[in-house]
């Protein structure tokens, strides 16, 4: 919602904060920085916000915003870091700008939408795939147990 408001509600000083954002966004890309990429990211969500012009949009999601830097819903660092998923949020940010900065409300939305998906699902990918190694890690760690039982021999334990 808040992509398909600002595209139809930004100011000119709107339009020059999303820029200015999308430029350090791909200068962080270039650089292969995944923390400067996960601040930009936080920051085109809250430009977004402010250029929709709702203050009750706004306020909820910049609580949700300093939520999001401090890890509280996950990890932003460990998303920008999971393999193939840069350039994909790269292009997605891309075309949300680019669809709010034109005032293209449709492409605004659906753009948004499709970003809000795949950082969902990738998200829950990421959750799963701990969740598998910790049961290795325990499972290891058992079999550790088990071995030095059966051996007498104190086997060291694996570390996560």
């Amino acid at each position: 919602e808040a992509a398909k408001l600002a595209a139809l509600r930004m100011t000119d000083l709107d339009r020059k904060t999303i820029r200015a954002i999308v430029k350090r966004m791909r200068a962080a890309h270039s650089l292969e920085d995944p923390h400067k990429e996960a601040e930009a990211d936080v920051d085109l969500h809250l430009a977004l916000y402010e250029a929709a012009h709702n203050v009750v949009l706004l306020h909820v999601m910049r609580v949700f915003a300093e939520l999001l830097r401090d890890g509280i819903f996950y990890n932003r660092d460990q998303l920008y870091r999971r393999h193939g998923t840069r350039p994909t949020l790269l292009s997605q940010h891309l075309a949300i700008a680019e669809a709010v900065l034109r005032g293209d409300v449709e492409r605004a939305a659906r753009t948004a939408d499709e970003h809000i998906r795949f950082t969902f699902n990738t998200i829950e990918e990421i959750r799963r795939d701990k969740e598998r190694l910790d049961v290795s890690l325990r499972r290891l760690e058992r079999s550790d147990l088990l071995s030095s039982r059966d051996t007498g021999v104190a086997v060291p334990k694996h570390e996560a």
